[in-house]
């Protein structure tokens, strides 16, 4: 177990160029001319059925090189570390405030704002599940059922 016993300090390799300022992050590296700005059109609601998105006057926006819905994207429309039951962009249904229900690029920081208000969400707003109770009584559950087990579980 490479020598390492409890309670031993083991130093981060970043450290210290986190704490120095010498870390380069994202941010600091230069723009590329041909890169594009990529920003999500959240949910306003915490709970609602996705009636329609129109995304026509985004696109249409000079400068905006796509706008893209959970329809627009392939098979693979869910992510996630063990099973994949997150979203990409919201579907059928939105489920807290700020998830994505569209994602643009766009050439400038100011035209994907822009776009981001031109996209129009009809969303039909649905009793919010604020707990674990509330969740259990109604039967609904983030992602499907998984369980893990290992030998004779009985």
């Amino acid at each position: 177990m490479g020598g390492q016993s409890t309670g031993t300090t083991i130093p981060l390799d970043l450290a210290v160029s986190h704490v120095t300022g010498a870390a380069r992050f994202l941010a600091d590296l230069p723009r590329r001319a041909d890169e594009l700005w990529v920003g999500f059109v959240p949910s306003p609601l915490a709970s609602g059925r996705i009636l329609s998105i129109d995304t026509a006057a985004a696109r249409a926006l000079p400068g905006v090189a796509a706008v893209l819905t959970a329809a627009d994207l392939p098979a693979a429309r869910r992510f996630g570390p063990l099973v994949e039951d997150e979203p990409v962009l919201a579907e059928e249904e939105v489920l807290y405030v700020g998830q994505p229900v569209a994602v643009i690029a766009a050439e400038s920081l100011e035209i994907l704002d822009q776009a981001r208000a031109l996209v129009e969400l009809h969303l039909a707003e649905t009793p919010a599940i604020l707990s674990i109770e509330d969740a259990l009584a109604r039967q609904k559950f983030l992602g499907p059922e998984v369980r893990f087990q290992q030998g004779d579980a009985s």
